[in-house]
């Protein structure tokens, strides 16, 4: 029993677990998100800074609580492996801890274009008569994850796909792809207080937020000023 003890506590640990952590990320739909909030605070010359909150499905039967620190978060378009000159886009976010029977997340953090060369590609390619054609951008992260207060896996790696069709650039067609949480009627986004400065000569337009229906004719939005 000894024996066996030393030889299946390895094996959980470097094999087992981390597998069923990575393909329950990769597997798990994005429709099974419930987004509660998601509000864009304020821009700055790399990105945005953003508040997120949402709900997940149950992913463990009895209530456990796990911290996950993330390390890196970044999209990339590589679709072999983790390549720091192929992502598009990164983001900072805190350490969430969490319940593992129920999930619940809620968190401020950046959205960064640390490679701009890359993101102007692909707007380039949306921008023309093709539209982008269809690909996977893979999320990639590595991070901490801690159970009852005990760092069990530090810098873990984990992935997940993101499907995306031909998509050009029609606002309708567009508003088609995107994901069905922005298109609810009875979910909220908004953009915080956000201001532009078109010609130096005149004042800036403060936008307060704007609001955003799904109609039968396709996406109504409805901007808010002070």
């Amino acid at each position: 029993m000894f024996v066996l003890t030393i030889i299946l506590v390895p094996l959980m640990h470097f094999v087992v677990v981390p597998a069923i952590i990575r393909a329950k990320v990769k597997s798990m739909p994005l429709s099974s998100m419930n987004i509660s909030a998601f509000e864009i605070k304020e821009f700055d010359s790399d990105g945005f800074k953003f508040q997120f909150a949402a709900s997940l499905p149950e992913q463990f039967p009895i209530a456990v609580w796990s911290k996950v620190t993330p390390r890196q978060v970044q999209m990339q378009t590589d679709p072999k492996k983790w390549n720091d000159d192929s992502q598009i886009m990164a983001m900072d976010m805190p350490p969430l801890e969490f319940n593992l029977k129920s999930p619940q997340v809620a968190f401020d953090g950046n959205f960064r274009v640390p490679h701009v060369d890359n993101m102007k590609k692909l707007v380039t390619e949306f921008s023309s008569d093709e539209g982008l054609s269809a690909r996977a951008f893979h999320t990639r992260m590595r991070v901490d994850i801690a159970v009852f207060g005990i760092t069990f896996y530090k810098s873990f790696e984990v992935e997940k796909d993101l499907e995306v069709p031909n998509v050009k650039a029609n606002l309708l067609q567009l508003w088609s792809v995107i994901p069905d949480w922005p298109r609810s009627a009875t979910e909220a986004q908004s953009l915080g207080s956000v201001s532009y400065t078109f010609l130096p000569q005149f004042p800036p337009v403060v936008l307060k937020s704007f609001a955003v229906n799904n109609t039968e004719k396709g996406p109504v939005v409805t901007p808010k000023c002070p």
